[in-house]
């Protein structure tokens, strides 16, 4: 048994709802097993504790103070006033198109206006060791039915 599996039976083996196979072998593992071991019989420990401690019941009026501060605290409704909304959305449209001109001046100013020469220069023969019934080959076909076009 592995150790996953003997944690998901000790609990219900202290709270004897085990059979009496599935109860042998976490036995078994436990003998084996000192990490888990250690670990059930802190539970053992834990489970007595709370056997023998003494109920305690909740004061009367808990319930209700309980409810009377649920009614004073205010929430934010999904729906909250409209021109919020609109204002994220505006902040959200705002930083991308500072992205995109910002990305335009940079490439401006290195010379990247005209990165097609780039692309014509690059060679698809880094992927000739593709086979054929490989995805990259299949990908690679693609791309000479489209070039022959």
């Amino acid at each position: 048994m592995k150790c996953t599996k003997a944690h998901k039976l000790m609990s219900a083996s202290l709270d004897g709802e085990l059979s009496a196979s599935e109860q042998e072998l976490l036995a078994a593992h436990l003998k084996q097993c000192v990490a888990c071991g250690k670990e059930y019989h802190a539970f053992q420990e834990m489970h007595r504790l709370l056997h023998h401690a003494q109920p305690f019941s909740a004061p009367p009026y808990l319930a209700s103070r309980v409810m009377a501060r649920l009614d004073t605290v205010e929430t934010r409704p999904f729906f909250s006033p409209l021109w919020a909304n609109f204002a994220e959305a505006l902040m959200i449209f705002m930083v991308i198109g500072i992205g995109v001109a910002s990305g335009n001046l940079i490439s401006n100013s290195m010379g990247l206006h005209n990165f097609d020469d780039g692309l014509a220069s690059m060679s698809l023969e880094i992927f000739d060791a593709t086979p054929p019934e490989s995805l990259g080959g299949a990908y690679l076909a693609m791309l000479e039915v489209s070039n022959e076009k």
